[in-house]
């Protein structure tokens, strides 16, 4: 029979080089690394699976899918094997978050996050592991904790399962250049078709709210979605794109240069990147804190949505800037506990 081998960690998570087999009592100052992962569908339900009646420790208790980190295997790796094995269901690593993270007597524990639906009749049970497999959200997942009926081991990850906050930020499709009035610029025919097809990308995620800046081209984008949900869309002023001032700029790249180089940098009568990024951030302030635990989207523009990607990206600037431009749309999705972004991801 092959021992099982796990990479042996210090207390700060460094790799020591050892491995350790399964089986053996750690030694004082060893840790190795466990992973949870939780697997949520569009109605915000997790999938569960029971242990089954002969695994020790909490035999027939409901749990998320979880495990040790094998030898060689970063904490995704493994979260990505566990599902694999005792489900038969391969996740896509790009959708994993990793919103929790504990050093415990002899394991650093992380807990991921996947959005995806999962039809029960698919799930294929690993046998001695996992014998049944069921939905339940927040809710029911309390009673079933206040139940006895949960592994004790995911009881730790209830509370800032409730407190996650899931932003998608959407920026605009393609819009018809040859209407200056920023406001009322609408989506090119090729821009309302890839508008249309946001519902079919973002299809398994359930959005609680949209949210979007009123200019016109930014609704447009976000309507298919809204359609699709059947959500009213929030119109929030505080998203809408940088008033420049003085009109339409025809010498674009030097104004450019000159705003990313100094966030107070401004035409008369129009905005600095500073001052675009505080009523952006403020907006996103208010919205964590009256959709906290819940999934929203948020319709924006380019500039405004990259003072916002600067405020929680080191190294943010104008050049990452400009390769967003022609990305239209793009959705970013930044994922907080509270008001604190614990993951930000490009789609």
């Amino acid at each position: 029979m092959r021992v099982e081998l796990w990479d042996v960690y210090d207390d700060m998570r460094n790799h020591t080089g050892r491995t350790h087999a399964r089986g053996v009592e750690m030694r004082p100052g060893d840790y190795h690394l466990v992973v949870n992962v939780w697997i949520r569908n569009a109605k915000g339900a997790y999938l569960l699976s029971r242990r089954a009646p002969d695994k020790q420790p909490f035999p027939d208790l409901w749990e998320c899918t979880g495990g040790s980190a094998l030898a060689g295997e970063d904490s995704l790796t493994a979260a990505l094997r566990e599902v694999k094995e005792e489900l038969g269901i391969a996740l896509d690593p790009d959708g994993g978050r990793l919103f929790r993270t504990e050093k415990r007597v002899d394991d650093h524990k992380d807990s991921w996050l996947f959005d995806r639906e999962v039809d029960l009749a698919d799930v294929l049970f690993q046998a001695g592991e996992t014998c049944d497999a069921r939905w339940a959200d927040l809710p029911q997942l309390r009673a079933m904790a206040a139940s006895g009926d949960l592994a004790p081991t995911i009881l730790c990850d209830l509370d800032p399962l409730e407190r996650l906050t899931t932003v998608y930020f959407i920026r605009h499709a393609q819009s018809d250049q040859s209407v200056h009035d920023d406001r009322t610029r609408p989506l090119t025919a090729a821009g309302m078709q890839a508008a249309a097809a946001l519902p079919g990308k973002l299809k398994g995620i359930a959005f609680d709210a949209i949210y979007s800046s009123p200019y016109l081209r930014a609704m447009q984008t976000v309507t298919p979605l809204a359609k699709a949900r059947r959500l009213p869309i929030l119109e929030e002023c505080d998203f809408c794109e940088r008033r420049i001032g003085g009109g339409w700029i025809d010498n674009w790249e030097e104004y450019s240069r000159c705003e990313w180089a100094d966030f107070g940098c401004k035409h008369e009568g129009g905005e600095s990147l500073g001052e675009v990024q505080a009523r952006n951030l403020a907006a996103l302030t208010r919205i964590l804190t009256a959709e906290s635990g819940h999934t929203v989207a948020i319709g924006t523009h380019g500039c405004a949505l990259s003072t916002v990607l600067s405020r929680f990206i080191s190294g943010f600037g104008r050049d990452q800037y400009v390769e967003l431009l022609p990305k239209l749309p793009c959705v970013y999705r930044l994922t907080f506990i509270g008001q604190e972004c614990i993951d930000l991801k490009e789609l």
